[in-house]
């Protein structure tokens, strides 16, 4: 009978840690650090701002694709809760810009499709400095 009761503690436990110990939800995560030496992936499929932490001071690049073929996107880029720009894709293209955002350690990410769900990658990386041309 104990060896009973133990093997169901076991398990219990073994449920209790599986459950527990789960990937959090999108809206909860760490967000991604951007620094010159690691880059950022974010995938925007909804509507919701996603945060990406930078490095302040160093130039900010960030790269804007839109992975639909048949359909528009607008990808909106905010600091401190305020949109300060907004790049519009047309389907299956991609774009590049740099960002001078010298005094904020993080912006937000937003994408927007006027039919259906967005479908839009966005790759930031920070450089410490520019190269010669």
């Amino acid at each position: 009978m104990k060896l009973v009761i133990k093997g169901l503690l076991a398990f219990t436990f073994a449920i209790v840690v599986a459950c527990g110990f789960q990937t959090l939800p999108a809206h909860a995560q760490i967000p991604c650090q951007v620094t010159s030496t690691n880059s950022c992936t974010i995938h925007l499929t909804n509507s919701r701002s996603q945060v990406m932490r930078i490095t302040p001071g160093l130039e900010l690049l960030l790269v804007f694709t839109n992975n639909d073929f048949s359909k528009p996107t607008d990808i909106t880029v905010g600091v401190g809760g305020v949109p300060q720009d907004t790049r519009n894709l047309q389907p299956n293209q991609s774009v590049w810009k740099s960002y001078p955002f010298q005094k904020y350690n993080g912006f937000t990410l937003r994408a927007n499709s006027p039919i259906g769900t967005p479908n839009a990658t966005v790759v930031a990386t920070q450089a410490e400095s520019q190269a010669d041309s």
